[in-house]
């Protein structure tokens, strides 16, 4: 049973067709706010970072067919992880390790404010986050993504093109927390 473990935007099951299989984490691993020349904003990747670990989403391939998902993910190239790297929620079928992979980036810098965070990118994978893990989900995803620079508000204007807004309770338990991190970091424009 091939899977991915989304740590981003794919974690929010709406942007995507994908079969969730269960809440997971990943150790020895960051989130971090890159640059990559195939886009004018900054990307979500990982980082090696051992004494940490991030939450997300396993979700399965249809018959092991990564190619929808490859091109969804340009830029970003397929890292295997081993079992000591990932823990799962319910899990149906033993899974090897060739079976669980993530998405990250080879190459390319971290993040500055040429290429700011969109927000309606951010909003997206934070509502995800809340959907799954709640508030402290949301909360846990910001003290575990590093290199952070500003973040453009095209909410308006979304550039993202799986923009989903959180509404109501999700609005509140997402764009609170971000902005008050965010303007004890960094700005937004």
């Amino acid at each position: 049973m091939a899977c991915f473990f989304g740590f981003g935007s794919l974690v929010n099951a709406s942007t995507h067709r994908y079969e969730m299989v269960a809440p997971a984490q990943v150790n020895g691993w960051a989130r971090a706010w890159i640059d990559h020349d195939l886009y004018q904003h900054a990307l979500l990747s990982v980082i090696p970072e051992t004494d940490t670990r991030i939450h997300g989403l396993m979700a399965r391939v249809p018959d092991n067919n990564w190619a929808e998902l490859d091109k969804r993910e340009l830029g970003y190239q397929r890292y295997v992880l081993n079992h000591e790297e990932w823990s799962a929620g319910t899990i149906l079928q033993p899974l090897d390790d060739s079976d669980i992979q993530m998405y990250k980036h080879t190459d390319g810098s971290f993040a500055t404010p040429d290429k700011p965070i969109l927000w309606s990118y951010l909003e997206t994978v934070l509502h995800g986050y809340y959907q799954v893990f709640g508030s402290t989900g949301v909360e846990a995803f910001i003290s575990t993504t590093r290199h952070w620079t500003v973040v453009s508000d095209d909410r308006d204007a979304p550039l993202y093109p799986r923009y989903r807004p959180a509404v109501g309770d999700a609005a509140k338990a997402v764009v609170l927390p971000v902005m008050y991190s965010l303007l004890k970091r960094h700005s937004v424009t």
